[in-house]
């Protein structure tokens, strides 16, 4: 192969930049209101309306379809398109690198063309020599660089070719055909220089089971389409056999799986930008809406939503136009949809953004080992493949190439020590490992009746056994599980799905046990709070339990660095804190400067410190997030410092859940920690699932309530007494 032309390709990938665009559509919403059906619809597949069978966990479509920029015609394709599609773009590359050095050579003849126009006009006398000259300097300088036509690549970088270049012989098939497109004006050139955005399709399960999952492949480089059926009240109760609500009822109401979903999203959210990602309102079955009411009750439904998100922080994502769509075959609504996914698309900031070229050959690899059907690989595989390449990149920037194709969907690859060793070609075949371990008991049922007894068992007590993974994955007839089953399990560990339990023998040495724990696939049967009484338990439990922890983790993520501890933070505002002694009265000053000279401790600061703390002496907190801690502090105070009553009704229950949880949520979103945020909106999602966790100190508190209770009720026994007592003692008027 040609010397020159190799360098010509190699300098293209070493230097040369390219914009991406793609875009990454997020389907969520509640159980069974179309999302599939709406996903087949977008993609241009047929829909059997009547045959409806629920998504399991989600279902990935990372290849399915690519948008024209130029007309915004959204395309199929082919499975295991994305290889040639690499291909286009390295041709794309190339030939933008010609053109750059065409530019390059017709601007040094307008310079000096100017140059000699200028020079003639301030020496006309001696125009004819001048000419001359400026014609010769001219044919000097240009001709080095214009030796050969200036349209030939060859010739472009003749200057700069290497005599000594070696390439593989399985890569010089892909390099000529590229140069080949490159030097000819052909049709085929044509069609690689158009631009296109790649798609992707995520339909996300709407069963409450499958939401501890979710939020592992969620991402802020999305477009979010939250679908609702039309045809319920956001305020109506919905069935979903893996929820179990308050009442001990497989009920919720769709406002419930608005907040979940909302929230969810917002928890991926980058904090310094409100509004990302972005979620567009999609409402289906407008079709069993009577025709002449159909505007009128669409705007209505929209306008509830809107209006009940309107105090949350969750309400910024949403975009400015809402659309709904029917189930008929054609839907001018459906290519109002599309074009306005790709509308929002463009508003993003990571639309267009630019990455290194020698990222393509990497991403073919990952593409040509896809189609092979290997579904996963060791990243010293890449890592080979990488140093074997004419421009291969630093490990720094392979972990970086790596963390953007799990950004935007491509693969699954998580950087974390104990993880980073495999890479998941295809996101699906870990969704379906994680989703065959934690489904519902009705798909354990379907799809792996030999299993059911070990089933119970797991559902009842939450221990997972390796014989009941073992099962479970040999039903599925999938060696790839087995063969990555520690990978799997520890990526379950990381992501809080599951965990090592440690036990300890009476002696203090650890026991070593053959299970995991996974809570929240326990199903609860007779914990949930089914009286007043215990839904006032599950409330006081958010404000006097999870939310000081909520708090405590914020202060911790706003003051204490590695050169600065708490203690030493509160030293420094002494000042403030000693002129504000109504606020920071004694009892708290011994919590923060203890008397008997040990160090602070965080773990004793309950919500009245942690608030006053907050309001004085942290300016780095937002007036958003002040608002919300003085909330909390007064819902507490009003609830469980001064409550009149130790029982709440199922109306009210739902009142505080939803703002106390969603405060929570906020917060935990603002900590740093995903871990930790992950941990609170579990442990959020199961106390109302399971009512409040056993414990010594919540059954003393529970006894403490109902102590207060038993001391009202005598206090009102012994009033009416003295008030009896009073009435038969007065004196009579005879007697004085």
């Amino acid at each position: 192969m040609d010397p020159i032309s190799i360098e010509m390709y190699r300098k293209a990938l070493r230097n040369g930049k390219e914009k991406v665009f793609n875009i990454r559509i997020m389907i969520v919403g509640p159980y069974d209101v179309g999302k599939t059906t709406l996903t087949k619809r977008l993609l241009g597949k047929e829909v059997n309306i009547c045959d409806r069978q629920s998504t399991e966990g989600i279902d990935v479509q990372t290849e399915c379809c690519k948008v024209s920029l130029a007309t915004g015609e959204w395309m199929t394709q082919e499975q295991n398109a994305e290889e040639n599609l690499s291909l286009q773009r390295l041709v794309k590359l190339l030939n933008e690198q010609v053109q750059k050095k065409s530019n390059h050579n017709e601007q040094v003849l307008k310079e000096m063309e100017t140059h000699v126009n200028t020079a003639m006009q301030d020496n006309k006398r001696d125009q004819h020599d001048l000419s001359v000259r400026a014609k010769q300097d001219i044919d000097e300088e240009v001709q080095p660089t214009l030796s050969q036509p200036v349209e030939s690549p060859i010739a472009i970088l003749s200057s700069e070719a290497s005599s000594d270049v070696a390439i593989e012989n399985e890569k010089k098939d892909v390099v000529m055909e590229i140069l080949h497109l490159v030097n000819t004006n052909s049709d085929k050139l044509e069609k690689c220089l158009e631009e296109y955005a790649k798609l992707g399709m995520w339909d996300f399960a709407g069963q409450y089971v499958f939401y501890t999952t979710h939020q592992t492949f969620l991402s802020y480089r999305a477009v979010y389409l939250l679908v609702l059926d039309l045809s319920q009240q956001i305020t109506a109760l919905i069935k979903d056999e893996c929820f179990i609500d308050t009442a001990g009822l497989k009920l919720c109401q769709v406002q419930e799986t608005i907040d979940t979903w909302m929230n969810l999203i917002h928890s991926c959210a980058p904090s310094s930008q409100s509004g990302i990602p972005a979620v567009i309102l999609v409402g289906t079955h407008v079709d069993m809406i009577p025709e002449r009411y159909r505007h009128e009750v669409c705007e209505k439904y929209f306008r509830e939503i809107r209006s009940y998100l309107k105090n949350k922080p969750t309400r910024f994502h949403l975009v400015d136009e809402d659309i709904a769509i029917d189930n008929t075959v054609v839907d001018s609504k459906l290519v109002a949809l599309k074009q306005k996914i790709v509308e929002v698309a463009k508003q993003q900031p990571y639309w267009g953004e630019e990455v290194p070229a020698r990222w393509i050959l990497l991403e073919r690899e990952l593409m040509r080992l896809k189609s092979a059907g290997i579904k996963v690989i060791r990243r010293t595989l890449l890592e080979d493949f990488n140093q074997a390449e004419d421009v291969p990149i630093s490990t720094e920037e392979l972990d970086l190439f790596l963390k953007f194709q799990n950004d935007i969907g491509t693969i699954l690859y998580f950087s974390k020590e104990v993880l980073k060793d495999k890479i998941v070609l295809v996101p699906q075949w870990m969704i379906d490992a994680l989703k065959s371990l934690i489904t519902a008991e009705m798909f354990v049922l379907r799809n792996a009746p030999a299993v059911t007894e070990k089933w119970y068992l797991f559902n009842k007590s939450g221990k997972l056994y390796p014989d009941l993974i073992d099962a479970i994955w040999t039903k599925k007839n999938n060696p790839d599980l087995h063969d990555n089953k520690e990978h799997i399990l520890l990526l379950m560990e990381h992501l809080n799905i599951i965990a090592r339990p440690r036990c300890f023998s009476e002696v203090g040495s650890e026991i070593k046990v053959d299970y995991f724990l996974a809570p929240s696939s326990v199903v609860s049967t007779s914990s949930a709070p089914t009286s007043d009484t215990d839904r006032f338990m599950c409330i006081v439990y958010l404000l006097v339990d999870v939310g000081p922890r909520v708090l405590r983790q914020l202060l911790s993520h706003h003051i204490v660095t590695s050169t600065c501890t708490l203690g030493q933070y509160l030293a420094k505002n002494i000042s403030t804190i000693n002129r504000l002694t109504r606020v920071f009265n004694p009892s708290l000053m011994d919590i923060m400067f203890p008397p008997n000279g040990d160090d602070t401790n965080l773990d004793t600061y309950d919500i009245t410190l942690l608030t006053a703390i907050f309001q004085n002496i942290v300016p780095s907190l937002s007036k958003q997030e002040k608002d919300m801690i003085q909330r909390l502090r007064e819902e507490r105070n009003k609830l469980y410092a001064h409550a009149k009553s130790c029982q709440i009704d199922v109306n009210d229950f739902q009142t505080y859940w939803n703002d106390i949880s969603s405060i929570l949520t906020t917060l935990s979103q603002q900590c740093g920690d995903t871990a930790f945020e992950a941990k609170i909106l579990q442990e959020i999602q199961r106390t109302k699932v399971s009512a409040i966790p056993a414990g010594s100190y919540l059954d003393i508190l529970k006894t403490w309530f109902g102590r207060i209770e038993t001391v009202e009720d005598e206090l009102q026994n012994m009033s009416k007494r003295v008030k009896a007592l009073e009435l038969n003692t007065k004196p009579s008027p005879s007697d004085s």
